[in-house]
């Protein structure tokens, strides 16, 4: 009866730990988002002050080169889009199983997240970028996802089903990479889906 009460009390005094530690990091987002907030006001306080000062010539030279600056961005995001749909073209396919996030702890779904962020940008960047798919895609996963600004528009094909049923027509091509594994993987063939 009494290790009971002592393994309650630790738990009791844990859970406390752990609510505080949430509290302590919802009050710092919080005032990181005050922060911004007062930053883009000043930010805006600034332009609009220095528009107030600007001969008409030097608006119209500020117009041409914000409008520049946007024609430039437009330009990389369209490059961008285009390599992202060649990707989807692609007949090498990179899944990532997700049937075992639910074992997962809150920290291991995030580093595993944070992996997928960087694989999506490295696949963006790359000459020869390859279709990436989120297999057993859930509602969890996509409330984790929403964590990370812009996940909302990657280019990623996300399936509830399992990586053996959406591709039950190519199973004989499938690599299932995992850490585990005693052998390396060399090469990536176009037709193999990992």
């Amino acid at each position: 009866m009494m290790l009971d009460d002592v393994q309650s009390k630790k738990s009791a005094k844990k859970m406390e730990r752990k609510q505080q530690l949430k509290r302590k990091i919802e009050q710092k987002k919080l005032l990181e988002k005050q922060s911004r907030k007062i930053e883009v006001e000043e930010r805006i306080r600034i332009a609009v002050s220095k528009r107030e000062n600007m001969t008409p010539e030097m608006l119209l030279e500020d117009q041409r080169t914000r409008k520049e600056a946007r024609e430039t961005r437009k330009c990389l995001h369209l490059e961008q889009k285009l390599l992202f749909q060649k990707a989807q073209e692609s007949n090498c396919h990179v899944v990532f199983d997700l049937q075992f996030v639910n074992l997962m702890s809150e920290k291991e779904l995030n580093s595993l997240l944070r992996q997928l962020m960087l694989i999506y940008s490295m696949n963006g960047k790359s000459q020869s970028p390859v279709k990436l798919v989120l297999s057993s895609y859930s509602e969890y996963v996509e409330n984790q996802l929403m964590k990370f600004h812009g996940s909302e528009n990657w280019f990623i094909e996300k399936t509830q089903s399992s990586f053996n049923e959406h591709y039950a027509d190519r199973i004989h091509s499938l690599v299932y990479l995992t850490a585990d594994s005693e052998e390396e993987i060399e090469s990536i063939d176009d037709g193999i889906v990992t």
